[in-house]
């Protein structure tokens, strides 16, 4: 009876594989036709799933499943078996010429995504940057046009009172923005005539000098300025100034008995200025300065006074001016 048994148990075990291996053979053709004939891609992997573990090890599954996969495109997992394929079966130069047609366009797709990475991340810096210029920081290469009022300091040396005028200037930061290189032009109409500095400089009355106009004062000059505070929405810029200066004060022409009473130097003066400035910019177009300019005490002479009087031209500036990004 034991023998009997164990007869049977060997007898289903033949019928049982040779049935496994009857399926797979089946579901391999059916992945071949659904590859070659229907062009089903998807009926094929359906079919080969269906085959047994063991008949996973076989060259025929390996083969077919690499054509499956190559025809989805799936070139890593096409790779992967026709290169199980070679190992049972490596004569197959046919198969050997698609292993190295795959590798090389995976190779070319590799190199293909490089390049773009490479250039994805060059556009994100260069983006970063242009938006950490604007959004970070406002302080850049800017044009500035705008007003500005005069304060004459020194009343008892200079002729005029107050001034108002025009400022053109330009910014450059340097040094990663740790200096800002400011030029300026500024001219300015002087008025509000001194009339004590006036009567003393033309030794007359103060009837005699109302004759005086307005003053004119410009001057170039650049600040080589340090960067207190650069932040999204204010700048604060500060240093040293210096230039050169052109100051007229206007001469009244007194004419007292037929003898006339008129300058006979320093109405023109032309020289060095120097001095300090402060710039604030504000919300990207506002610009805000102050400076003080001062400039070598001169001497005005007239006809009945040739000995001279001093003359004063340091002034206190306020300016307001529009700000305009440079590229």
């Amino acid at each position: 009876m034991k023998v009997l048994n164990t007869l049977f148990t060997v007898a289903t075990m033949m019928v049982a594989g040779t049935l496994f291996a009857q399926t797979d053979k089946e579901e391999l053709e059916h992945a071949r036709n659904a590859i070659n004939v229907v062009k089903s891609c998807d009926d094929a992997l359906r079919f080969l799933s269906n085959v047994s573990a063991e008949g996973k090890t076989t060259a025929a599954y390996f083969i077919c499943m690499a054509n499956a996969q190559d025809c989805k495109s799936n070139n890593e997992q096409a790779l992967y078996y026709y290169n199980k394929y070679l190992e049972l079966q490596p004569k197959n130069d046919s198969v050997r010429k698609r292993v190295a047609e795959l590798a090389d366009s995976k190779t070319q797709n590799a190199r293909a995504a490089n390049e773009e990475r490479v250039a994805r991340e060059v556009y994100a810096n260069t983006a970063h940057t242009k938006k950490s210029k604007k959004k970070h920081n406002i302080l850049s290469t800017y044009l500035g046009l705008g007003l500005t009022y005069s304060m004459p300091t020194n009343s008892a040396d200079n002729p005029y009172k107050t001034g108002t005028g025009l400022s053109v200037g330009m910014g450059f930061p340097i040094a990663d923005k740790k200096v800002v290189l400011d030029f300026a032009i500024n001219s300015d109409f002087i008025y509000g005539k001194n009339v004590s500095w006036y009567t003393k400089t033309y030794n007359a009355t103060a009837k005699d000098v109302d004759g005086a106009s307005l003053g004119l004062s410009v001057d170039m000059e650049v600040s080589p300025m340090a960067t207190i505070m650069n932040h999204r929405r204010l700048a604060w810029t500060a240093g040293p100034m210096i230039g050169l200066k052109y100051v007229n004060t206007s001469d009244p022409y007194i004419y007292s008995g037929g003898v006339e009473n008129a300058a006979i130097s320093g109405a023109n003066v032309f020289g060095i200025c120097y001095g300090a400035k402060t710039s604030l910019i504000v919300n990207d177009n506002g610009l805000f300065f102050v400076e003080y300019t001062a400039m070598p005490v001169s001497k005005f002479t007239t006809t009945n006074n040739p000995s001279g009087n001093n003359v004063n031209h340091n002034m206190l500036r306020l300016g307001m001016a529009l700000r305009l990004d440079w590229y």
